[in-house]
């Protein structure tokens, strides 16, 4: 047995007629739903937009009701507060008033004390100046008198006696005094300073002129008296080393700091007895004070770099026995 399949074929153009029918009733199909949501949205907007003029209404009733309390408050306050601040301020100028008026009676009281404290004042002042007066008037003749008489003259003689001194001092804080220093042929004298202080000194003062004494003296003036000091100090050196021992630096002196000089040399204790001090000594008692012996012991490291700070040392303190330990 043989079986046949029929196959049915559908024509192009019925499918196709087809396919526009069902477009044009869908497209009737959502017309008509458009046009329903449209109209069912316009209903819905027209009743939110009623409500809401409503509302408004209600809200505008509302607030202007509000308002007309609130403007109604306010005056009334307004009205009050103007009421007391009206009452203050009278009360305040009344205040200010009274003040003013007792402000103005002490003032005239203050002034009218001030006035006759000043005159008052005027009139002490006015016999001090009458006294002054006599009192000057008195002083004149008295001076007047003074003048007949020799006093002034010797006061002024006197006067410009320490004024001279106080001058010839000052001149004289800048020079130092060498004695010991011979003078050398073709060599200036300065230069001899100066070699004496690079040598033996260690220091190099500023020498302005130097001035020839004598044959073995010599007045040097230097920059100031600090640079005499420094001089004078480190001169001590000299007595320890043996071609420098006959020289000696010394301040140049007015005949009155030399007479004082001495005096204060010859008080201080622990001083050599001379032959006039041995004599007061036995006027007044049968004992002469001998100096005390003294002792002295340093540590020191490398006694070469500390020669100098020794030597100083023991022309200071002039110890009769003195030991040195060197670790």
């Amino acid at each position: 047995m043989s079986s046949t399949k029929h196959q049915t074929s559908i024509p192009v153009e019925s499918f196709e007629s087809i396919v526009a029918k069902i477009l044009d009733k869908s497209n009737d199909h959502t017309i008509k739903c458009f046009d329903n949501l449209l109209k069912k949205s316009n209903e819905n907007l027209e009743k939110v937009i009623t409500l809401s003029n409503n509302i408004l209404e209600k809200i505008f009733e509302k607030f202007d009701s509000s308002l007309t309390l609130v403007i109604k408050k306010s005056n009334e306050n307004l009205r009050k507060s103007l009421a007391n601040s009206e009452g203050l301020m009278s009360k305040l100028f009344e205040s200010t008033l009274l003040r003013m008026e007792a402000l103005s009676n002490s003032f005239e009281r203050a002034v009218k004390s001030m006035s006759d404290a000043v005159t008052d004042s005027m009139c002490q002042l006015h016999n001090t100046m009458s006294t002054l007066s006599t009192s000057v008037s008195e002083c004149q003749k008295q001076v007047l008198k003074l003048n007949k008489t020799p006093m002034i003259e010797q006061m002024t003689k006197a006067l410009w006696i320490v004024e001279r001194e106080r001058k010839e001092e000052e001149r004289r804080a800048n020079n130092v005094i060498i004695s010991g220093l011979v003078e050398q042929s073709g060599i200036n004298d300065r230069d001899i300073v100066l070699d004496l202080c690079e040598k033996h000194l260690a220091i190099k003062p500023q020498v302005v002129k130097t001035r020839r004494i004598c044959r073995s003296k010599l007045c040097v003036t230097l920059s100031g008296p600090s640079a005499v000091d420094d001089l004078i100090s480190f001169s001590r050196i000299l007595r320890s080393k043996h071609d420098t021992r006959n020289i000696f630096i010394n301040f140049d002196l007015s005949k009155r700091q030399a007479e004082q000089a001495y005096i204060k040399h010859d008080a201080l204790p622990n001083q050599p007895v001379t032959n006039l001090k041995r004599r007061r000594l036995t006027k007044d008692s049968p004992f002469v004070k001998i100096r005390p012996l003294r002792l002295a012991s340093a540590n020191v490291r490398s006694l070469q770099n500390k020669k100098n700070d020794l030597i100083l040392f023991l022309l200071d303190y002039d110890s009769g026995i003195f030991s040195v330990v060197e670790t």
